[in-house]
């Protein structure tokens, strides 16, 4: 699919690293589009998670790849970059978000979305509640609810069935402190700081 795809100027690309939000932005971005209120369960892009597509690693092993840059995504902190990068000399192309800006005003960045994909709300929108809806039926809660996340289940060579209830996190921030320890930390926050220096990203 990937050597025949040709991409449309009305394509929208939702862009993250694994576990960073992903299936909420696509939710929000869904329904930003969409503007009804149709049922997201029923969407293929909520009933189908391919966790069998992606390995299983151990944290130690994991956070030993991550800070080498060594993923089948790439280095984190260059795609980071590249983003930032392109979101300031492209505004009007690319929108960069991070997680705890949308996890803290996420009414305020469904709206700055609409506007960025050309389908601001109308004022009757507005008055209606539109918005606050589409931030109400993609709540963490709703998400984690999906069958496909509290039911589904896949099979690996190594440990044999796991549920995907498992990949579904806690969506709080700061949860990285019950995977990681504090030198785990500290040494990501290092590498952090190296990376981004004189770029203008920041992280908390």
């Amino acid at each position: 699919m990937q050597q025949n795809f040709k991409a449309q100027p009305c394509d929208i690309f939702v862009c993250s690293a694994p576990k960073s939000g992903t299936t909420w932005l696509k939710a929000l971005t869904f329904s930003i589009i969409t503007r009804h209120d149709d049922d997201i369960t029923n969407n293929l892009l909520f009933t189908k998670v391919p966790h069998e597509c992606i390995p299983f690693l151990e944290v130690d092993q994991a956070f030993k790849w991550f800070c080498q840059g060594k993923s089948m995504y790439g280095s984190y902190w260059d795609h980071m970059l590249e983003y930032w990068k392109a979101s300031i000399e492209r505004p009007e192309r690319v929108f960069f978000i991070k997680y705890e800006d949308l996890k803290e005003d996420t009414l305020g960045y469904v709206k700055k979305l609409a506007d960025f994909m050309d389908k601001p709300f109308s004022k009757e929108e507005q008055e209606r509640g539109v918005p606050q809806e589409i931030v109400a039926r993609c709540n963490f809660k709703n998400l984690s609810n999906l069958e496909v996340n509290k039911s589904g289940k896949y099979t690996t060579e190594i440990t044999k069935e796991i549920s995907n209830n498992l990949f579904f996190r806690k969506g709080e921030i700061g949860d990285w402190k019950n995977y990681l320890t504090e030198e785990m930390a500290k040494y990501i926050d290092d590498i952090t700081l190296q990376k981004f220096q004189s770029s203008g990203l920041t992280f908390p």
